[in-house]
């Protein structure tokens, strides 16, 4: 069967529908639930509890580790005997508070007790320690690092002997020593307590402590300042992705020169110089060669210095800027246009250190720093890698990039910075692909010079079943969650009716987003929400006799409002009498739908519908932009409203030709945003699809606007948040709505052109994929299987045959399993109620385990205490 798939995907729900292309009808579709992959209340993840769980047991075995090994050496170094060092915790008359003790340490020899109680106090605390010089010296850091830096200022500002002088006396830790409720403000360097206890060992030897010897000191800084390697270099390469072209090669660091250097070319061949007088033009060598080289020495570089080298005229513009008309071009162009950052620094780096000619370090020498402060974490290691003398855990010695030693100069001031992203192109796609894009290539363009298939993987193999999903590409859990359900949904599709034809996508708004940017946006609607019911309430009072509103009348009135009650083209009154009279105004696009297919309230006005019917399937300016009075009266009417930016552009804007028409089109029927082109691009390097004649591409994603506009269009936009099933409805819909475009736009054309006669023409209705697919839809939403039978038959499609309606079932909608219970049952504030005795409790169970299981298990402690007070 030759079929296509439409998804709607949202974050707690897959609706799906199949489209039989052979016999034009919607052979099956449902919906699947599942719940959203995060904590409801705030949003974070739900390993999180987990996660921090462990972390806290790691940190505590640590420490605990750490802690034996200073006893060990209390008791191999004869500080105490076994008995005193098993008293050591029990308060004796006498003790003094620990960070007294500390203090005093510098004032007097200590007891064999108090040495030991400090030694393994500090051992307990030992401060902050930054692995890397370039975190240390970050002027502008977190929370943390401003504490730590804050604290030692401190300590200079009073003249602190050592860290405990300062906890003790200092007015800022008089109320605890310690951080508390996520404060890091008592944060401390580690070296700065290391110094102290280098301090201690010195005064107790002056006192004559028999403790405190140079050998037991280096033995004691050894233990406590003992601390499991970070990650290394093959660590760290682990977890680099491969390669999009080269599946056998990792992603260069994005802050090597070879890479900054493809951004920018790639950059600057996408730009565009527009004019209101002359068609999109792209830049010319000698333009793109000054650009590049401005780029390539400067930290970021704005659109207007772009303007200062091209040398413009005021009339032409960027065409990746949104441009206020009435603003000035410097304050439009106040944006950067690229920030080659890495590549910047590191120049920098290079002539800060001393010894060192700029203009000797090549190329791959910048790709060789880059490398080294982005794959590793450790200055030993880096200033190794760099010196060509990094061995790896394995013993094998790795040469860098250039296989040079450089000098320690340089790698002091290179070990100031740190990197830590990746690019999605290997060195040796890189390479391959630069020399196209030099020449001015577009990307797809080079890489198809290059030997690569741009919408393909080299070498990437196809499956009958789409693979598991690459989470480590997508770090949100709530996509992953909704991509591995779109993934069985899928495949269960597949295994029923063999390879797709083709795949529709349409995405939730809200996919991809954070928690609080997802509130934001149901803020925002409950908000419209508000808008549109008192616009209602309005009508309601004007015009008693409309009792319930429709929502084009509401839309009407807003925009009368938005418009000081004035027609947009001719700017004459409109009476709020008339206002909603048939026939009296009309709401049309302003750019037209059929030449945009933009249905957004920024491409509506509010107009007369005779002004309508002459302005046809024109843009403003087309239309009476040659009579200069006309316009300049439009132009200062627009510039009077309190419109958004984008609506008085759309309204003003001059030259709309076909370029410009194909690039509105596109960005209003595809969806665009990168989790999007993720799934396209993993379903189309992966999925086997059943060859279609002429047809090269078989994933397409939709944009949520085109289909909302297509459900409202064929009447299914009423009581959609009733059940589960309007997923599997919206589904349908975005299946048939891209194929169906031609005839949408040709419907609009017809409108926007034959606008006087719409009235007197009956029967032109808005275009189906196929007759009668708007009553089959609805037919198939039936959910009795008598009734949905008769509906079925009702239809007389010829798709419908006997035994398909006989094979025909309500929609099921499917729910994710959730096979064990996780978590835990209740909160850690939870405390035992003395009244009661557990104990008594434990023990009536103890004949019965399975209850004891279940008591552990799944019931809430406090049911099982009341069920035993009763």
């Amino acid at each position: 069967m030759r079929y296509s798939i439409g998804l709607d995907i949202g974050i707690t729900s897959v609706g799906w529908a199949v489209i039989n292309l052979d016999k034009e009808r919607i052979q099956d579709l449902s919906s699947r639930m599942f719940d959203v992959a995060e904590n409801p209340k705030n949003g974070s993840s739900l390993a999180a509890p987990r996660r921090e769980a462990r972390s806290s047991r790691k940190t505590i075995r640590r420490r605990r580790y750490r802690v034996g090994r200073v006893r060990k050496m209390i008791l191999d170094k004869g500080l105490l005997s076994k008995v005193q060092a098993e008293q050591l915790y029990d308060w004796k008359d006498g003790d003094l508070d620990i960070w007294l003790i500390r203090m005093n340490a510098l004032e007097r020899q200590l007891s064999d007790r108090e040495f030991a109680r400090i030694l393994i106090h500090y051992a307990k605390n030992r401060g902050f320690k930054s692995n890397r010089k370039s975190e240390a010296s970050e002027k502008e850091g977190g929370q943390l690092l401003q504490a730590v830096r804050a604290n030692k200022e401190l300590m200079k500002e009073n003249n602190y002997n050592t860290v405990a002088e300062m906890l003790m006396l200092d007015d800022k830790f008089q109320g605890h020593k310690r951080n508390k409720g996520g404060d890091y403000s008592h944060v401390i360097a580690r070296s700065e307590i290391e110094e102290e206890i280098h301090t201690v060992f010195e005064k107790q030897r002056e006192y004559g402590h028999p403790f405190a010897t140079a050998e037991n000191e280096d033995a004691y800084i050894s233990i406590w300042a003992s601390q499991r390697p970070f990650a290394t270099q093959d660590d760290i390469v682990k977890k680099i992705g491969t390669c999009t072209f080269e599946p056998n090669e990792k992603r260069a660091p994005k802050f090597s020169y070879t890479f900054e250097r493809f951004r920018a070319l790639d950059k600057i061949n996408r730009l565009k110089i527009i004019s209101d007088t002359a068609s999109p033009r792209f830049l010319s060598d000698e333009e793109r060669d000054a650009i590049l080289n401005t780029l390539m020495n400067k930290k970021q570089v704005k659109y207007q210095e772009l303007r200062k080298t091209l040398n413009l005229a005021d009339h032409e513009r960027f065409n990746e800027l949104f441009y206020d008309l009435n603003e000035a071009n410097t304050k439009n162009e106040n944006k950067v246009f690229l920030s080659l950052e890495g590549i910047w620094k590191m120049k920098q780096a290079v002539k800060s250190a001393s010894n060192i000619m700029p203009e000797t370090i090549r190329p791959i020498d910048y790709d060789t720093f880059g490398y080294a402060l982005t794959v590793f974490k450790d200055d030993p290691d880096i200033r190794a890698y760099l010196k060509n003398e990094y061995v790896n855990t394995n013993g094998k010695k790795v040469s860098n990039l250039s296989n040079q030693a450089y000098d320690e100069a340089l790698i002091s001031e290179l070990l100031n910075l740190s990197f830590s992203k990746f690019g999605h192109l290997s060195f040796k796609a890189l390479n391959n692909i630069l020399p196209y894009i030099e020449d001015g290539l577009q990307y797809y363009e080079a890489c198809e010079k290059a030997g690569y298939n741009f919408n393909q993987r080299v070498g990437q193999k196809k499956h009958a079943l789409l693979p598991v999903i690459p989470t480590k590409d997508i770090a949100n859990p709530v996509v992953i969650r909704a991509l591995s359900q779109t993934r069985k949904v899928v495949n269960s599709i597949i295994k029923r009716f063999g390879p797709p034809s083709f795949i529709y996508i349409e995405m939730a708004r809200d996919m991809g987003r954070h928690y609080t940017e997802r509130r934001e946006i149901e803020k925002q609607f409950n908000k419209n929400r508000q808008v549109n019911d008192k616009a209602k309430e309005r009508i309601q009072e004007l015009h008693p006799q409309l009792s319930d509103p429709r929502g084009h009348d509401i839309l009407k009135f807003k925009l009368w409002e938005e418009q000081n009650g004035c027609c947009a083209y001719s700017m004459k009154s409109i009476t709020m009498d008339h206002l909603l009279d048939p026939g009296y105004t009309e709401v049309d696009h302003i750019i037209p739908y059929s030449r945009s297919f933009d249905d957004s309230n920024a491409n509506k006005v509010l107009v007369l519908t005779s002004e309508n019917q002459n302005k046809r399937n024109q843009t403003p300016y087309e239309w009476f932009g040659n009579d200069v009075v006309k316009w300049d009266e439009f132009t200062s009417y627009v510039n009077t409203l309190k419109v958004r930016k984008k609506k008085k552009n759309l309204l003003l804007k001059k030259n709309f030709d076909e370029d410009e028409a194909e690039q509105f089109k596109s960005r209003h029927l595809n969806d665009t945003r990168y989790i999007t082109r993720f799934l396209k691009g993993f379903i189309e390097d992966n999925l086997q699809f059943r060859e279609e004649e002429g047809k090269k591409q078989h994933v397409h994603t939709v944009n949520g606007a085109y289909t909302s506009l297509m459900r409202k269009r064929w009447g299914f936009n009423k009581n959609r948040q009733e059940n589960d099933l309007h997923h599997a409805l919206d589904a349908a819909i975005v299946a048939v709505s891209l194929p169906n475009q031609q005839k949408v736009s040709r419907y609009f054309k017809r409108s926007e052109e034959h606008a006087s006669q719409l009235l007197k023409r009956e029967g032109e209705r808005f275009p189906e994929p196929w007759e009668g697919f708007r009553r089959e839809l609805e037919a198939r939403m039936v959910q009795d299987p008598d009734q949905l039978k008769m509906a079925l038959e009702s239809l007389s499609m010829a798709g419908y045959d006997e035994a398909f309606i006989n094979e025909v079932k309500p929609i099921f909608v499917s729910r994710m399993p959730k096979r064990s219970i996780k978590g835990q049952i209740h909160e850690e504030t939870l405390r035992r109620h003395r009244d009661i005795m557990i104990v008594d409790l434990c023990a009536s169970l103890q004949k019965h385990h399975w209850k004891v299981y279940h008591l552990r298990k799944t019931v809430t402690f406090q049911c099982m205490v009341k069920n035993q007070t009763q």
